[in-house]
């Protein structure tokens, strides 16, 4: 990994933890883990078959500071659905679409800090068709993983979202606006800004706005992306 890349690790894994400080849905770049994961590990508790503690599993693998073994390639071929390689699995559970929306983010930040080169494109419209569901978690869950891709094409889908001012995914696409360093996104604040009524709405739209950019200020964040 070059310097820029783990530069781009290190910031990562702090500025989740500094933007969403005052929300409790796991948004933003991930802190560390405090658990290594390696591939037989998590062939085992996916066997378990509890959706909750794979989701804490795959959460935990995104935190990461140093990928263990051969994890990322197992992550790619749960997300490519490879059962001929691992016909034991339990497939029909991994691939709900809120573990799918899990695989995904690990990808994305994975590619992001350029450890893995692949395709992403059509996980990119898989987690952007998952962003109104009516599953509140898996919405919310897949507006964060939304927000990596840092696509300018996805800033109207986030922000359509936010001007419905529903409870929970008002305030995780506001966040996921906020963690984007495209400039599309950066301009929608001003619009959002403008577009809300609501006071304390309206507050919490300029606290993200002032955070992001007090951080990306002290450490030129988006700079690192690649």
């Amino acid at each position: 990994m070059n310097g820029k890349s783990i530069l781009g690790l290190c910031l990562s894994l702090i500025l989740g933890l500094y933007v969403v400080s005052n929300i409790t849905i796991s948004i933003g770049a991930p802190e560390q883990s405090e658990r290594s994961w390696d591939v037989p590990t998590l062939r085992e508790e996916l066997q378990i078959k509890n959706q909750q503690r794979i989701l804490q599993a795959l959460n935990e693998i995104k935190r990461m500071y140093a990928y263990q073994d051969e994890i990322l390639p197992f992550i790619q071929d749960l997300w490519e659905i490879r059962d001929d390689k691992y016909p034991a699995l339990p497939w029909e559970l991994i691939q709900q679409p809120i573990i799918r929306v899990s695989i995904v983010d690990i990808l994305v930040q994975a590619q992001m800090n350029e450890r893995i080169d692949m395709n992403l494109e059509k996980a990119h419209q898989f987690v952007r068709s998952l962003v109104d569901a009516k599953e509140k978690e898996l919405a919310r869950n897949a507006i964060g993983a939304l927000s990596r891709f840092d696509d300018p094409q996805d800033v109207q889908v986030l922000m359509n979202i936010a001007k419905e001012q529903r409870d929970g995914s008002f305030r995780a696409s506001i966040v996921a606006l906020s963690n984007m360093c495209n400039q599309a996104a950066k301009d929608a604040f001003d619009e959002m800004e403008a577009f809300i009524s609501d006071q304390t709405l309206k507050a919490y739209v300029i606290e993200k706005r002032a955070s992001a950019q007090e951080y990306e200020a002290e450490t030129h964040w988006c700079d690192s992306r690649p």
